[in-house]
């Protein structure tokens, strides 16, 4: 009885530790909310995004600075890669690395079901560390790329300037 007993706890940590991975980790615990938001394209809602740093103001992109993004539809990578570079080409940002970054994503970026969180946590050189519902993907070692990543919703250029003002938690 004893080691049925032993067996069956030793399965349940198991199974918890496959399904809430050991890898997951609380990517803004020690961060402050800056402000937060939600997408909305007509009749559909397509994600809820909240920004953080560590002392709950925007201070430009910086250490700590962390864009968390709930999608609330399934969406391909690849149309995540896409959406990247149209706002790229709206902003008027270009870099001779976007090639390169557009191989990176594809290959870091899975598709997202809905409910599911891509995070952006900027590392102490200014590098963007990403998470997939709080597990560690991948990183993209370029400062350029997280500037110009970031500025899809921080800069004044911004498509949904109304998005942005919220993010910055801004009052208009």
């Amino acid at each position: 009885m004893r080691s049925i007993r032993s067996f069956l706890i030793c399965t349940t940590v198991a199974i918890l530790l496959l399904l809430t991975g050991k890898d997951a980790v609380a990517v803004t615990d020690d961060l402050l909310e800056i402000g937060s938001t939600r997408l909305r394209v007509l009749f559909w809602t397509i994600y809820d995004c909240t920004l953080y740093s560590p002392s709950g103001d925007y201070q430009g992109v910086a250490p700590g600075l962390t864009l968390a993004i709930t999608y609330r539809r399934n969406i391909a990578a690849s149309e995540l890669v896409e959406r990247t570079y149209d706002e790229w080409r709206k902003m008027e940002l270009s870099s001779p690395r976007q090639a390169d970054w557009r191989e990176i994503m594809i290959s870091l970026w899975p598709d997202v079901q809905e409910d599911d969180e891509l995070t952006l946590r900027v590392d102490e050189q200014g590098f963007s560390r990403f998470y997939l519902n709080k597990r560690f993907i991948g990183v993209i070692a370029d400062e350029v790329f997280t500037r110009q990543f970031l500025a899809i919703w921080l800069a004044p250029q911004t498509s949904y300037p109304q998005q942005r003002v919220a993010l910055l938690g801004e009052k208009r």
